[in-house]
C-alpha cells in the first residue's frame, strides 16, 4: 500500500485551497497548481467534473485507487462496486458542495471493531462566472488498513464553514 499521512493532511489541504480564494469565491481549478505546490498529496487527490445528469471522475490518484480497488478516471460517480447507501451519502454530499459551493468532509462510520479511519474533504472549483464547475477531494487514511472490500457502514457529512 501507498503511504499513510498524518491526520492533519487534510487540515493542509483546506487551507491551501482557502489560501486560493479571490475576493471571498473559490478558486478555479486553474487557479491551483498541486504539482508543484502540493506535491504530496497528489496520491490523494481527485477531481470530479459536473455534467449533466451527474458527476464523472476526472483524475483519481493512485493511492485512492490502490486502496478502493480499481481505477476510476473516467468512470460515472456511482459506477464502483461501493454498496448503494454509500454511493447514495457519496453523491448527496456532491451535490451539496456543488450546489452552496462550501466545502464538507466527510468521515467514514466503520464497524466497532475496526481502528482504520479515513475522510473525504470535498472542495468546489469555480469558472470564470463564479459557477461551480468541478470539485477537488482530497482522501486521507489513517492507516494502511483501508484496502478494496473493506466494510464500511456508512458516512458522516460535516460543513467545513
Amino acid at each position: 500500500m501507498s503511504k499513510t499521512l498524518s491526520k492533519d493532511s487534510w487540515e493542509e489541504l483546506y487551507r491551501y485551497w482557502q489560501g486560493k480564494h479571490v475576493d471571498g469565491r473559490p478558486p478555479a481549478r486553474a487557479d491551483l497548481d498541486p504539482i508543484t505546490e502540493i506535491p504530496r498529496f497528489l496520491s490523494n487527490l481527485m477531481i470530479v467534473d459536473i455534467e449533466a445528469g451527474g458527476y464523472k471522475y476526472r483524475v483519481v490518484g493512485s493511492d485512492i485507487t490502490e486502496r478502493f480497488g480499481g481505477e476510476l478516471t473516467g468512470r460515472p460517480v456511482g459506477s464502483s462496486s461501493m454498496p448503494a447507501n454509500i454511493k447514495a451519502e457519496w453523491r448527496n454530499a456532491l451535490d451539496l458542495v456543488c450546489g452552496e459551493q462550501k466545502p464538507r468532509l466527510l468521515v467514514s462510520r466503520l464497524p466497532a471493531d475496526v481502528e482504520a479511519n479515513h475522510v473525504m474533504l470535498i472542495l468546489p472549483l469555480v469558472d470564470a462566472a463564479g459557477q461551480t464547475e468541478r470539485i477537488l477531494v482530497g482522501i486521507f487514511f489513517n492507516n494502511r488498513d483501508f484496502h478494496p472490500g473493506f466494510r464500511t457502514e456508512g458516512l458522516v457529512v460535516m460543513q467545513l464553514d
